[in-house]
């Protein structure tokens, strides 16, 4: 189901379709329990979610940090990961665990939830 339909459906919920994206994303780059991995679709997901958002939640550039490190593109991943370690929220909720994938892909290597 795309975005729109989704807040067709769910008028009161407008934040649900951007919600769906983000997870769809994180399931893509993480788990080894959802077809696999797959970087290109977890990417293709998380620009989405981001586009949804007017690039302005954290969280999702967290998630496509982790998408870009799983499809190899890792400088990509380390810019979007301190992006999203730029907003004061998101790093006080996350900032460790998020430095950590910071570090992880400036050492050319994927985040595994695993």
């Amino acid at each position: 189901m795309n975005p729109s339909a989704l807040a067709q459906v769910y008028p009161d919920c407008p934040e649900l379709p951007l919600t769906l994206e983000a997870a769809s994303s994180r399931v893509l780059a993480f788990s080894f329990f959802f077809l696999g991995r797959s970087g290109n679709k977890a990417v293709e997901y998380a620009t989405k979610a981001c586009d949804l958002s007017k690039w302005k939640v954290a969280y999702y550039f967290d998630t496509l940090a982790a998408a870009y490190a799983e499809n190899g593109q890792f400088d990509e991943a380390a810019k979007y990961q301190v992006r999203a370690l730029e907003d004061t929220a998101f790093a006080k909720e996350y900032g460790e665990p998020a430095r950590k994938r910071l570090e992880l892909y400036k050492n050319k290597k994927p985040y595994r939830d695993d």
